[in-house]
């Protein structure tokens, strides 16, 4: 069967972030997407994903960022129906995400038109009968371990009558990206997911571009804190004839966090080379001043301050960093760990609260029966 498709997949936006206003990350969506006009790019797409943490954090209405955000969002969709695109947002780590993303249900019931977009919040497979495409998507932190997850997968596979899916739009870590967490995560094996994916698999979570073999890791839409200083954008996924291939797009307006690394001893020479690299950085930068933590360039990071008082200011010691990946190598095996994440929301809290009962006190049917029903009728 010849396939013939073409996506546009994006993830880890964080709207709603304290470093990167929300202000800032949507001009640079509205200027990576052409402002929704005919000259984006974008127009001949087939689907557009938004593969997770579209939020960083939970807004309310009270929040400027959820007017503009809903604002944005209304737009894309605008785009996506004058273009005849799919739009599918998946829900990502649930302290960033909180089932914000299912406004756009919302939004699209106000609208009335036949526009074909979708909030996907739990492990499923979506078959696309014009393209005929079957799709995995994957929520962050969907069990309790990778291993759970992937036997969920392949009941999914195996009840829809499948041996593999065309595409997968994930959420969460593989193996590969272990060097680039600095934290105790589920992490996929790339393997399982390769021998059932037959094209593309993207997947968001870690803020760096990277790939491996099929697998795809977008990368944050935007710059949100040192030691992600790479090129920051999204990806262009085409298969033609069968045949695969992949762009990545940058975004070019992505916040600046620069770190200088000072070497010479020299003090003036110092100075200079970071007056040379502030002087052309835009407003609103973050730079970090890198050295041995004996150099006296750290006595005048106040005095950088003042001279450049709309950029902002940081230290870090060559001995710190070295410090902190020599702890990372130490605690390496507790990766390998099951770690079992608990976000607490209105769906999963009175089973939390039954199982820390259960736990500590023994019950009978009755009383758990009378516990749950007193605890559902006050939720």
């Amino acid at each position: 069967m010849i396939k013939n498709f073409s996506y546009l997949s994006i993830s880890d936006i964080h709207l709603g972030n304290k470093r990167n206003t929300t202000k800032f990350i949507i001009n640079n969506l509205y200027k990576f997407f052409e402002d929704f006009t005919s000259k984006s790019q974008f127009t001949t797409l087939n689907i557009i994903f938004i593969a997770g943490d579209l939020f960083d954090t939970l807004l309310d209405f009270t929040s400027d960022d959820i007017h503009e955000i809903t604002i944005w969002l209304s737009d894309l969709m605008t785009f996506c129906y004058k273009y005849n695109i799919k739009l599918r947002i998946l829900e990502g780590t649930p302290s960033h995400d909180w089932k914000q993303s299912k406004i756009i249900n919302t939004i699209a019931k106000m609208r009335n038109n036949d526009l074909d977009v979708k909030y996907i919040d739990t492990l499923s497979i979506e078959y696309l009968k014009d393209l005929q495409l079957h799709i995995l998507y994957m929520p962050d932190e969907w069990s309790n371990s990778a291993n759970e997850t992937f036997k969920q997968v392949n009941k999914l596979l195996k009840d829809n009558n499948i041996i593999e899916v065309d595409i997968a739009i994930m959420h969460g870590m593989f193996a590969y990206q272990l060097k680039q967490a600095l934290h105790n995560v589920q992490k996929h094996d790339e393997r399982n997911y390769l021998d059932i994916v037959k094209y593309f698999i993207n997947i968001g979570h870690i803020h760096t571009f990277s790939t491996y073999e099929r697998i795809i890791a977008n990368g944050s839409f935007d710059r949100l804190s040192h030691n992600e200083e790479e090129p920051k954008g999204g990806v262009v996924c085409r298969v033609i004839n069968n045949e695969s291939s992949y762009s990545f797009i940058e975004n070019k307006g992505a916040r600046i966090f620069k770190t200088i690394l000072i070497k010479d001893k020299d003090i003036d020479k110092a100075l200079k080379k970071i007056d040379k690299e502030v002087t052309k950085l835009p407003n609103n930068s973050f730079v970090r001043i890198k050295s041995k933590k004996s150099h006296p360039i750290f006595n005048y990071l106040d005095d950088f301050k003042v001279k450049y008082p709309f950029i902002n200011f940081s230290k870090t010691s060559i001995e710190d960093e070295n410090s902190d990946l020599e702890l990372l190598n130490i605690n390496n095996n507790l990766l390998e760990m099951d770690y079992s994440p608990i976000t607490i929301t209105k769906d999963n809290v009175i089973t939390l609260l039954m199982n820390k009962i259960a736990n500590k006190y023994s019950l009978t049917n009755y009383q758990n029966t009378l516990l749950s029903k007193i605890l559902i009728d006050n939720l």
